[in-house]
């Protein structure tokens, strides 16, 4: 046994040592091709003529096989760019076509800005408001009694940041509540630590029922707002408990609409392959039709102020670039932001275009697939009182 022990030690020792030998030459390798390419690159930042980053324009090198997408914000970085004077081209559908001549520095990335002159036309602009009526005349009493009430409010907001198992767990570090276990419900909320005394739960301004409602019953993604009043004295008038129904407090919940049943498009379009389709004439734009796709007056597009924007008075704005079938649907896969001020700005555009309605293009006489850009700016309206504002 000694011998053996002997004999492999070295060999393992051995093994070691040309393993760390090769690691540390991939190491080395890779060190030095990272250097290599970021001594050579493109680092370019592409804006409208408003300043706004364009997202989705294409760069290219000519005479090199580099080219890449911008990001949200307009940049992109493209590496592997040979040293040199260089011919490059900023493309983007919608966006007059730029190119510049730049000479690639070897021992830094070469600083690009570029400005970009929109030639699409670009729909009528859609204004939406951020007051209490964006969430319905059902939410503005919601803000009314958040504002000036003496219960517990539980926004949207509070329950995607906590992404709670049961709707229950919402109320567990609200002071006064305790969760306790009943014969037939697991979770039960109980007010003022009383045992035996359940509170009154209310569902879209309507009594849940006249027994006790097992709160977890109800999926917490479909839940817009909750508000909790722990003792019959903080109860609003509306959502008294009859006299013969005994009760310690009251549990409102809201419904939340639209939003969560979104669903993921099974074709997405990126912008690069959108243009594609212009140029083999799959989808038109508005120069190359007779009638252009407009706006269908008689469905409104009203995209849902994001809450936490909305409560801070934060405004902002959305680029958007979609193709209208020719039932006039969007066809919601196409969608793209070319700029937007925050990508939940975003995300409430394509909510809302989803279930949208446009009057189709007419070429020939014939309905076809035209690209469409529509802005939306958000705007907190200071002047109604009765919102969160």
């Amino acid at each position: 046994m000694p011998t053996t022990e002997i004999r492999t030690r070295p060999i393992a020792t051995h093994r070691r040592c040309v393993a760390r030998g090769m690691t540390a030459s991939l190491v080395l390798a890779a060190l030095l091709s990272s250097e290599l390419t970021a001594q050579s690159a493109i680092v370019a930042t592409v804006r409208d003529s408003a300043g706004a980053g364009i997202a989705g324009a294409e760069l290219l090198v000519q005479g090199s096989a580099a080219h890449g997408f911008t990001d949200d914000d307009g940049q992109l970085r493209l590496t592997d760019v040979p040293p040199g004077p260089a011919h490059v081209t900023i493309r983007r559908l919608g966006f007059r076509l730029t190119t510049m001549d730049v000479t690639i520095a070897a021992d830094a990335p070469t600083k690009v800005m570029v400005r970009l002159t929109q030639v699409a036309q670009r729909l009528d602009p859609i204004l939406v408001r951020g007051s209490a009526h964006a969430y319905g005349d059902r939410m503005e009493g919601f803000y009314n009694r958040r504002n000036h009430g003496s219960g517990y409010f539980i926004t949207r907001t509070d329950i995607e940041r906590e992404q709670p198992d049961r709707l229950t767990d919402m109320f567990r570090r609200i002071p006064g509540i305790q969760i306790n276990a009943t014969r037939l419900i697991p979770d039960a909320v109980r007010m003022r630590g009383e045992t035996a005394c359940a509170p009154l739960v209310w569902i879209d301004g309507m009594a849940a029922a006249s027994a006790e409602f097992d709160l977890d019953a109800i999926v917490p993604e479909s839940v817009e707002a909750i508000e909790v009043y722990n003792g019959l004295s903080e109860v609003p008038v509306q959502f008294m408990p009859p006299m013969d129904l005994k009760a310690c407090g009251v549990v409102v919940v809201w419904s939340r609409r639209g939003g969560p049943n979104e669903k993921t498009p099974k074709d997405v379009v990126s912008p690069g392959e959108l243009a594609d389709l212009v140029a083999a004439l799959k989808v038109y734009t508005a120069a190359d039709v007779d009638t252009p796709a407009h706006q269908d007056t008689s469905v409104r597009v009203v995209p849902t102020y994001p809450e936490s924007f909305f409560l801070a008075g934060k405004g902002g704005t959305v680029a958007a670039e979609f193709v209208v079938d020719t039932t006039g649907a969007v066809a919601i896969g196409t969608f793209n932001a070319i700029s937007s001020t925050d990508p939940a700005f975003t995300v409430a555009v394509r909510r809302a275009l989803a279930n949208a309605l446009y009057v189709p293009a007419v070429l020939a006489g014939h309905r076809v697939r035209q690209v469409v850009h529509q802005p939306f700016t958000f705007v907190v309206d200071r002047e109604k009182k009765t919102g969160p504002v």
